[in-house]
């Protein structure tokens, strides 16, 4: 059935466009600058830490008690509540990007509506497709075979324009959610991530 190929086709450009934006982009992008950042700190701290050791080894600190019992600059990097305090910061900072940038806040809240009627067309398609290969083609005869004739050809035909609709909808979903998407980004031209959803989405005019 073409409209079925045309439909699972379809239906797997948006989903992989979907899944790949929110891992590669949404998440991925903004964890690996994350991780990235995170080393470079920790190399800082490694490194004071080590120059404070070798000056210890110089004499600046010769008492091991009292490099214990002293809050000096070795340990001040790790353990400053400023310190700290900017760390949580910026890891706060890099969640809620990641929540913006994967449809989840506030701000889009016209958006994910969409989004949920577009992924339950998907797995509406896929239940359809489940029912009807237990139901025989026109063309498929033999003595065992319940639905003869005139009942086989209404059959289909239901299962063929249930599915017509079931399509409509889902086109109709996709296309309101590439509106919503450029009227966002016309309105904000910073939004590069919404763009690079766009491109995935509605690549040569696909919509």
């Amino acid at each position: 059935m073409a409209l079925l190929d045309r439909f699972r086709f379809e239906a797997q450009h948006i989903f992989d466009g979907l899944h790949g934006y929110i891992a590669e982009v949404a998440i991925g992008t903004n964890w690996e600058l994350f991780v990235r950042r995170m080393s470079v700190i920790q190399m800082q701290i490694e490194g004071q830490i080590f120059s404070g050791a070798v000056e210890s080894a110089h004499g600046e600190m010769t008492d091991l008690d009292s490099h214990v019992d002293d809050q000096g600059d070795s340990s001040k990097v790790a353990d400053e509540p400023e310190d700290l305090k900017t760390l949580h910061i910026y890891h706060d900072r890099v969640l809620e990007q990641i929540l913006e940038q994967a449809l989840l806040t506030r701000k889009y809240a016209k958006v994910m509506p969409v989004v949920y009627r577009i992924l339950g067309s998907i797995l509406k398609l896929s239940q359809f497709v489940d029912q009807i290969r237990g139901v025989p083609s026109v063309t498929q005869r033999g003595p065992d075979l319940e639905l003869e004739g005139v009942e086989l050809q209404e059959k289909v035909e239901t299962r063929t324009k249930e599915l017509r609709i079931m399509h409509q909808n889902f086109r109709s979903c996709c296309c309101e959610l590439v509106k919503l998407l450029k009227a966002m980004c016309s309105q904000d031209s910073s939004k590069e991530p919404m763009q690079q959803l766009l491109v995935r989405l509605d690549i040569s005019g696909f919509l």
